[in-house]
């Protein structure tokens, strides 16, 4: 006769605990730099309101893509970059809060597209 009860979580709950709230902090600028620096390249998408990458390494069937939202905005944007950290975290061999981490990491905001501003006189000039 079984004298203890276990409490029941169902998937939901069971997920909410394992998510790191920082994931909701992710921008796509952040996503879009980590993955330019570990080789991955932007492609053009085959689908709106997404951007495609083309993972590093090429296996012998062919490339595999990545996508991830074009904006934060969207009502998915949450499912979808749980699903994006822990695709990467496969392909990298590593724990999805470590990837997560590295992504935080990269500037939230996208770098000018001609670059950063150059300094005036006034701003190179010794004091």
């Amino acid at each position: 006769m079984l004298t203890y009860e276990r409490r029941y979580l169902d998937d939901r709950e069971i997920h909410r605990r394992w998510i790191d709230p920082r994931m909701y902090t992710v921008r796509v600028p952040q996503i879009r730099a980590y993955l330019l620096s570990k080789g991955w390249q932007e492609v053009s998408p085959d689908r709106p309101h997404v951007l495609a990458f083309r993972e590093p390494t090429v296996p012998e069937d062919g490339p595999l893509y990545q996508w991830i939202p074009d904006s934060e905005s969207w009502r998915d944007y949450p499912a979808r970059i749980y699903e994006f950290l822990a695709a990467v975290a496969e392909i990298e061999d590593r724990y999805a809060g470590d990837v997560l981490t590295d992504i935080l990491r990269q500037p939230a905001e996208a770098p000018a597209a001609n670059g950063p501003a150059a300094q005036t006189k006034a701003e190179t000039a010794p004091k």
